[in-house]
């Protein structure tokens, strides 16, 4: 486990329904893409490597993402009843290895990955009006040797967080 500290920038694209994962200088990490606004749906790519995020039941309670390519599972997501996110990722190479992606605060809204209790990545949106989305703000730690592996994780947590912001935007909006 490297220890140098991570900063990135997660930007919208509204148009698209994209998000761009960049390092502070602009150079281009990975993208989620998504079906149409409101979806569950979502492409993955970093560099060749494409995958598919998921629902994987009716009532949204877990979701994966799947390698396009091979087909594998590289990451379950299932939500408990605090609507915390646990997050098992199993990368090529890797033993499997589980994070919770927790909710905090209620006027500074924000993000925490963990591992074994252990901050790792901490995700700060910012809603754009004009846009109707959210940017996010991603400072952390790498966890993994692989660069690959940490942008992949950081976008799976962006792509929660992106769930949990739109599940929250509908409870409100019903309401």
């Amino acid at each position: 486990m490297a220890n140098a500290a991570l900063e990135f920038e997660i930007r919208a694209n509204k148009e698209h329904e994209e998000y761009y994962l960049r390092e502070p200088d602009g150079t281009l990490l990975g993208v989620l893409d998504y079906k149409n606004w409101y979806s569950s749906d979502a492409r993955f790519v970093l560099g060749d490597w494409q995958l598919q995020g998921s629902s994987d039941n009716f009532w949204s309670t877990s979701y994966s993402v799947k390698d396009l390519e091979t087909g594998e599972v590289v990451a379950g997501i299932t939500f408990n009843w605090k609507w915390e996110a646990i997050i098992t990722v199993s990368f090529p190479g890797q033993d499997s290895t589980v994070f919770i992606l927790k909710a905090t605060g209620f006027w500074n809204y924000r993000f925490t990955l963990l591992h074994q209790d252990q901050p790792i990545l901490t995700i700060s949106p910012d809603f754009r009006m004009r846009k109707m989305s959210y940017e996010y703000d991603v400072q952390g730690r790498p966890f993994f040797d692989s660069d690959l592996y940490t942008h992949l994780l950081t976008l799976i947590s962006v792509y929660i967080a992106n769930l949990q912001m739109t599940m929250m935007a509908t409870v409100v909006a019903a309401s």
